[in-house]
């Protein structure tokens, strides 16, 4: 599929302006792709910091090492894109894309922060599902995954609001190493075995998006 890496790369060069808009009541949600200016370093090591518990991996995020997967990794990689989310212009989120696989032509939604001003449930919501829209109808990806801890539950709430479904739970467990801890994959032997931790893979497809209406 190359016209999906082409379709990323093409937005990724349009800098400082709305990809992807909607509306919920009066305010405008609005994406662009992340920059890094200072107050965008500072914000999402802030907000990365706020939510250490629900990454896969985990390291003391500072601006510099945010500053440095923005320019090195999230901008220089050709299936990988991440945007800002502004509400009436000002910054309170993020949300991205990544592991595209050609095989099935599916993308996951990964790196969703949102600011903790931002009480109304339906803003990330509402963004979420402008986002899907976008890859759908825009990418053309045929289907989306989320993974996300079993206890995160009010991700996976917002998730299910947005259509999609837990297709597979996956067994996982600590490992520590060099400053810094992650959560891989565990093997259980028995049945009356339980996982410290489960990750939950979630999936909506292009075809479940548009025959459920699932707008706003």
């Amino acid at each position: 599929m190359a016209d999906f890496f082409e379709k990323i790369t093409y937005t990724k060069k349009q800098k400082n302006q709305d990809i992807i808009t909607t509306k919920l009541d009066d305010k405008i949600i609005s994406l662009r792709v992340i920059d890094d200016s200072p107050e965008t370093l500072y914000l999402s090591t802030k907000w990365r910091q706020n939510n250490l518990k629900w990454f896969q991996s985990t390291f003391i995020p500072t601006e510099k090492n945010t500053s440095d997967w923005i320019k090195n990794t999230i901008l220089k990689d050709p299936d990988r894109i991440l945007f800002m989310i502004f509400l009436d212009g000002k910054k309170v989120g993020q949300t991205g894309l990544d592991r595209y696989v050609i095989e099935d032509n599916s993308i996951d939604v990964t790196g969703t922060l949102k600011d903790q001003s931002v009480h109304d449930p339906r803003i990330m919501e509402y963004t979420r599902k402008a986002l899907l829209r976008w890859v759908f109808e825009y990418l053309d990806v045929s289907k989306v995954i989320f993974r996300v801890f079993s206890d995160n539950y009010r991700n996976i709430n917002l998730i299910e609001r947005c259509g999609a479904l837990t297709t597979n739970s996956i067994p996982m467990k600590k490992k520590n190493e060099n400053n810094a801890s992650k959560w891989i994959e565990a093997t259980l032997n028995s049945d009356d075995e339980f996982a410290e931790r489960y990750l939950n893979i979630m999936e909506i497809t292009k075809n479940n998006f548009s025959k459920n209406k699932i707008h706003w």
